[in-house]
């Protein structure tokens, strides 16, 4: 579904490419589809990489077709180097991510995943706004000090008595 939303926006684009990082059974049929779509060159398929931090600091955008992924780290490390997000409405996916503040949750198709990308390709104010809440959400919600706390509310909530507070 991704490969079919960018070829949808890839001509309104033309300095757009679309890099999928990570391997895995479906590389052999991604490359098959990437080629039916005309879109070598456009469309890098990187395999698995060491870089992420890196690959993530060069993109504009982070994007996930996912139909189901429980709390995706993919999408909270997109966010973490302050990309906004176009996401497909799935569970879990949607649980880190809240629509029209850290990015775009679209419906599970390559038509609004095709303009969500484009909405966010357009406007480079937007990407900036939205990659900006997104990183302080993952900041705030999901970063090691959010989730020390969080156990520690838990554990007196369950003991009945105040925790030390740890630094």
């Amino acid at each position: 579904m991704l490969i079919d939303a960018f070829a949808q926006v890839a001509d309104r684009f033309p300095a757009a490419a679309l890099w999928i990082a990570g391997d895995g059974p479906e590389a052999e049929a991604l490359k098959a589809h990437v080629q039916a779509r005309n879109l070598e060159g456009r469309v890098h398929l990187l395999g698995r990489r060491n870089d992420v931090p890196a690959v993530l600091a060069a993109a504009d955008v982070f994007a996930n077709a996912s139909s189901w992924e429980g709390m995706s780290n993919a999408v909270l490390e997109g966010m973490a180097a302050g990309l906004p997000a176009v996401v497909a409405d799935a569970p879990g996916v949607t649980e880190c991510h809240e629509d029209g503040v850290t990015g775009l949750v679209v419906r599970r198709d390559a038509r609004a995943l095709a303009d969500g990308l484009a909405r966010l390709l357009a406007d480079a104010d937007l990407r900036a706004r939205m990659g900006a809440a997104a990183r302080e959400r993952v900041r705030t919600c999901y970063s090691m000090e959010a989730n020390r706390q969080r156990y520690l509310d838990l554990f007196d909530k369950l003991t009945g008595r105040t925790s030390c507070a740890v630094s």
